[in-house]
């Protein structure tokens, strides 16, 4: 969600547009939540891939689950 404040000048309108810092927090933490998905997926095709990598990447995907989420923990391998 962005938000918008109007100021207003002898002259002109300004138009300041600010993202909600949860919002960008939330975004953000997706972000990288997904990139760190991606980069594990060529561990998951390989059949003898070390369990550490299935088990990260199930910790990946709960994160956004998580009751502090985005404020809490990111996972770690």
């Amino acid at each position: 969600m962005t938000l918008e404040i109007t100021l207003d000048t002898d002259t002109h309108k300004l138009h300041v547009y600010k993202q909600d810092p949860e919002k960008l927090k939330i975004y953000t933490e997706r972000k990288w939540r997904d990139e760190q998905l991606l980069l594990t997926d060529k561990f998951v095709v390989i059949p003898d891939s070390p369990v550490d990598y299935k088990v990260y990447r199930e910790a990946l995907r709960n994160y956004p689950q998580q009751v502090d989420f985005p404020n809490g923990e990111r996972p770690t391998m």
